[in-house]
């Protein structure tokens, strides 16, 4: 079976489908068919190999916080009001019995939610700034589990969240780039 890259947006559309589809590759290898009973949805493939998102992760991460997923989601809804962007950064503040999240914004001022963590963080006091959104989406997107568990090395590295409820190993990896914060 040979790899190809097809759009997200393509895939979303057969799955939302909800048929028994087939897949098939064209003749000239530039398009793919997703074919089902009343349906063809035919897309241009990406060119190009898939990016080596082995080497964004590290083989081991240092540090590491468990966090009640509910509470994370509502602070994140609750600071959203002073975000003036699409790009302000959320900044998660990681301290050894909560993680703080802070926006600041000149025009319409900042605000931060505690959030308590499930276990103790045994590191020294961190801030990594993501864009809000993107971690939203991360933390929304895990299955039934109440907790999410959030891996990192330092403020600029890729950040590792998954389920806690799910072993390590087994576990769906949700990769986060950081964004620089100026102070």
């Amino acid at each position: 079976f040979e790899s190809m890259l097809i759009p997200g947006r393509a895939v979303a559309y057969v799955v939302k489908q909800k048929k028994p589809t087939v897949m098939v590759r064209s003749d000239s290898g530039r398009d793919v068919q997703f074919v089902s009973e009343g349906m063809i949805v035919t897309s241009r493939l990406i060119e190009g190999e898939f990016p080596a998102y082995e080497k964004l992760i590290p083989d081991s991460y240092p540090f590491e916080v468990t966090v009640p997923k509910a509470k994370l989601v509502e602070a994140l809804d609750h600071l959203k009001p002073l975000r003036k962007d699409s790009i302000t950064p959320v900044r998660l503040g990681f301290f050894q019995k909560a993680v703080t999240l802070e926006i600041f914004s000149q025009e319409l001022g900042s605000g931060s939610v505690d959030v308590d963590l499930v276990a103790p963080y045994e590191g020294d006091a961190l801030t990594i700034g993501f864009n809000p959104d993107f971690l939203r989406d991360c933390i929304t997107s895990s299955g039934a589990c109440d907790n999410v568990t959030i891996e990192f090395l330092d403020p600029m590295k890729p950040a590792l969240i998954r389920d806690a409820d799910e072993p390590s190993g087994s576990a769906v990896l949700r990769v986060l780039m950081p964004v620089r914060l100026v102070n």
